[in-house]
């Protein structure tokens, strides 16, 4: 099976993973996402009252992991994270759940 996370669900990801992090509430956390042709896709993420938080690509994968395992009860380590940058789209994401992996 396959999913295909818009924006809007890559920045709910990185929200979710910066609060359990700061120990807040995703509803409290900012996040943006930022795409560098040389650097790839990561993201910057602030929780009120505390530091911004730099996530890289492979942060941004397991916030999107963790995301799906906390809300839509998939297992984090089945997933196969792929992050995209369209000029049109944004930062996306397309998931690959592996089924038969325990």
């Amino acid at each position: 099976m396959e999913l295909f996370l818009n924006e809007q669900d890559v920045v709910d990801s990185v929200c979710v993973y910066a609060a359990y992090r700061d120990r807040t509430e995703p509803q409290y956390v900012e996040a943006d996402l930022r795409y560098d042709e040389n650097l790839g896709i990561s993201a910057a993420a602030r929780a009120e009252g505390s530091v911004e938080r730099h996530l890289n690509e492979h942060d941004v994968v397991d916030a999107i992991a963790e995301y799906l395992q906390e809300y839509h009860n998939f297992i984090a380590a089945n997933l196969l994270v792929e992050l995209l940058y369209n000029p049109e789209k944004g930062i996306h994401a397309s998931v690959m759940v592996q089924t038969g992996v325990y």
